[in-house]
C-alpha cells in the first residue's frame, strides 16, 4: 500500500525536478544581477561623497566603516563626514565656533606648510584628546559640535584613542572589503551606464 502511494509522488517530484533546477538557476542569476547593481551603487556613492567633500575614496570608506561599526548606516556616515569636513574647512579660515573648538582641544587643522590636514588625521587627534576627557558631557559637547549626531556612532572608537582607528583600519583591510580608487571609479561608471540604459528603456515604453 505504501509503495502504491509513494511511487506516484516520486513521479511527480521527478517531473518537477528539472523545473526546480531551472528556477533555482534563474533565481541565482537574479541575485547576481541584484548584487552587482548594489555594488555599483556603493561605488557611485563613495565616488560622489569623495568629490563633494574633496577627500579620498580611501578616507570615505575608512570613516564610513568606523561609523557603521558603531551602529550607524551609510546615510549617517555621509552626513557625519560632511559635517566634520565643513567644520574643518571653517576652522582652516581661523574663524567661527569650529576654529575655537579645535583650538580648545589643541588640534591643528593645518600642517606645517599651511595645508589643511586630512579628516582622518584630525579625527585621530580628536580621539586622542576625547579619550582622555573624563566628563562625558564635555566629550559630547565637542563631539556633536564637530561631527553632529554621528559622534555617538564613533564614540566607542574615539574612546580608544588613535589606536582604535588604527585597529579598525587594519580590520577593514583584513576583510578585503575596501575598494581601490580604480575599482570605485569603475563601479561609478557601471552605475551611470545602468541608469542611462534604464532611462533609455523607459523612454521606449
Amino acid at each position: 500500500v505504501i509503495e502504491s502511494i509513494v511511487e506516484p509522488i516520486g513521479g511527480v517530484l521527478d517531473a518537477f525536478k528539472g523545473l526546480g533546477e531551472a528556477a533555482i538557476a534563474a533565481l541565482a542569476v537574479d541575485r547576481v544581477v541584484e548584487f552587482s547593481e548594489k555594488y555599483a551603487e556603493l561605488g557611485e556613492s563613495i565616488q560622489r561623497t569623495s568629490e563633494i567633500l574633496g577627500i579620498s575614496t580611501d578616507q570615505v570608506q575608512q570613516l564610513g566603516f568606523a561609523i557603521r561599526m558603531g551602529g550607524g548606516d551609510a546615510e549617517t556616515a555621509k552626513l557625519t563626514i560632511g559635517i566634520l569636513e565643513k567644520n574643518i574647512a571653517e576652522a582652516s579660515s581661523g574663524a567661527g565656533t569650529a576654529a575655537t573648538a579645535f583650538e580648545n582641544m589643541g588640534i591643528a587643522v593645518k600642517d606645517a606648510d599651511g595645508n589643511t590636514r586630512s579628516a582622518i588625521d584630525i579625527l585621530k587627534d580628536m580621539a586622542d584628546v576625547l579619550s582622555k576627557v573624563s566628563d562625558a558631557n564635555i566629550r559630547a559637547e565637542y563631539g556633536r559640535a564637530l561631527m553632529g549626531r554621528g559622534y555617538q556612532n564613533l564614540l566607542p572608537i574615539l574612546l580608544e584613542g588613535r589606536e582604535g582607528f588604527d585597529k579598525l583600519n587594519a580590520m577593514l583591510d583584513q576583510t578585503n572589503s575596501k575598494m581601490e580608487n580604480d575599482q570605485v571609479k569603475a563601479l561609478d561608471q557601471s552605475a551611470k551606464k545602468t541608469k542611462e540604459a534604464s532611462a533609455a528603456w523607459d523612454g521606449l515604453l
